[in-house]
């Protein structure tokens, strides 16, 4: 007599549902402890689906509503200069048309913020910087906010506004320094915007829309002065 089971490991699509089901048990088994890293929510709209990213079929929406449908607003993988160009808040939101860059819009954006400082400073007092930076921070919510909403992305990687202010924050409070003291401020405060460790991390899954967008790169600055502070301390300098 035949095997039920050899007829069923000889249909194709019978294979194919259980490769699937054993996949699914992976995730579900492994994905919760080390997905640290592949769990952060995808920045772009043609991006993998996970958890933060839902895939075609998925009704669970990316931090900011439900996505916007074909037409005025739908998503937008990577915007080009005509949609920056289409309200001032896109412009703002993309630094400028830094955020065009194909690549590292954020490290452009920074690069942005440290050079915009550095150009400014000699005409702004602290308090003005201070005044410049917190409505910086709350016109950015709006602005970044929605154009997230027209790109149809929680936290678009063309979106670089975030990465300006906050590194106007750090510059404020590292200034004076020498050029090699501003890169280190540069160079640490990218890679706590780019790894998100706790509580960076848990600013930017909590929060959602524009506050969600603005407020992560803003610890990121306060916690890139926390590690200048110990490292003045220590080497006394």
């Amino acid at each position: 007599m035949t095997d039920p089971n050899e007829i069923l490991d000889a249909d194709p699509e019978s294979q194919a549902q259980r490769d699937a089901q054993r996949a699914a048990q992976l995730r579900k088994r492994f994905g919760g402890r080390f997905g640290y890293f592949r769990d952060r929510k995808q920045t772009g709209a043609g991006g993998e689906a996970g958890a933060d990213n839902p895939g075609p079929g998925s009704t669970r929406a990316s931090g900011i509503g439900p996505r916007p449908q074909a037409g005025a607003g739908s998503k937008r993988a990577r915007p080009d200069a005509a949609f920056m160009r289409s309200h001032p808040a896109h412009l703002l939101s993309l630094g400028f048309g830094t955020g065009l860059s194909r690549f590292v819009p954020g490290t452009v954006g920074t690069l942005f913020g440290w050079v915009s400082f550095l150009v400014l400073n000699p005409y702004l007092t602290s308090a003005g910087w201070l005044a410049l930076i917190v409505l910086g921070f709350i016109v950015g919510i709006g602005a970044t906010g929605y154009t997230a909403r027209a790109m149809g992305v929680a936290d678009p990687n063309a979106i670089n506004w975030d990465e300006i202010v906050a590194f106007w924050l750090v510059m404020l409070f590292v200034t004076p320094a020498t050029f090699g003291g501003q890169l280190f401020a540069f160079i640490v405060f990218r890679l706590f915007d780019m790894i998100k460790p706790p509580p960076i991390r848990w600013f930017d899954r909590t929060f959602k829309g524009g506050l969600g967008i603005m407020i992560d790169d803003l610890v990121a600055a306060l916690m890139t002065l926390f590690v200048i502070a110990l490292v003045r301390n220590y080497y006394g300098h």
